[in-house]
């Protein structure tokens, strides 16, 4: 998958989950999920990559969202998205 536009960087409201929204070469959509935990440490769980285009939820390891990141931070449009990669980048090598 070729990343090609980020479409939204967000944290939601559950507490802290960071999300990136992005589009491909083929004109997929994806989001890529760090899910914060229930536990009382803030931690993040698994990453889950959404291919909101087929309904699919896939649940991937801290080494293949940084693969993700990496592909993403190349196409930024703006600071804040750039930043918000960063910090997305430095959650996923706490746990790799």
């Amino acid at each position: 998958m070729l990343a090609t536009l980020i479409i939204d960087t967000e944290m939601l409201r559950d507490g802290g989950s960071l999300s990136i929204s992005f589009q491909d070469i083929k004109l997929s959509q994806f989001v890529l999920i760090f899910p914060i935990s229930r536990t009382p440490n803030v931690e993040f769980e698994k990453p889950v990559l959404v291919n909101v285009s087929l309904d699919i939820e896939l649940s991937i390891g801290w080494d293949d969202s940084l693969c993700y990141l990496n592909q993403l931070v190349t196409v930024c449009k703006t600071n804040d998205q750039k930043s918000f990669i960063y910090n997305m980048m430095s959650v996923a090598k706490k746990f790799t």
